[in-house]
């Protein structure tokens, strides 16, 4: 994915973005904090696999565990 990005939209075309992206479980607590979330001005997060109804439920999960997982001054605003 860093690949992929580098290549689509190269440093000085981001105008002081910082991208940071990660791989592991989506729901666990400890690796989103790592990540530094609760520093984020803007969460993407991508689908995956082929069934939308099981993609959509990964969102779900994901965004509940951003939002109920974490304290509430630690939350992304």
């Amino acid at each position: 994915m860093d690949d992929w990005l580098n290549d689509a939209l190269p440093v000085e075309e981001r105008r002081g973005s910082i991208v940071v992206t990660r791989y592991g479980s989506r729901i666990l607590n400890g690796p989103l904090k790592k990540c530094a979330v609760t520093h984020c001005r803007s969460i993407i997060i991508l689908s995956e696999g082929l069934d939308p109804d099981e993609a959509d439920s990964a969102i779900v999960r994901t965004t509940l565990a951003l939002t109920a997982g974490l304290a509430p001054d630690e939350r992304p605003r």
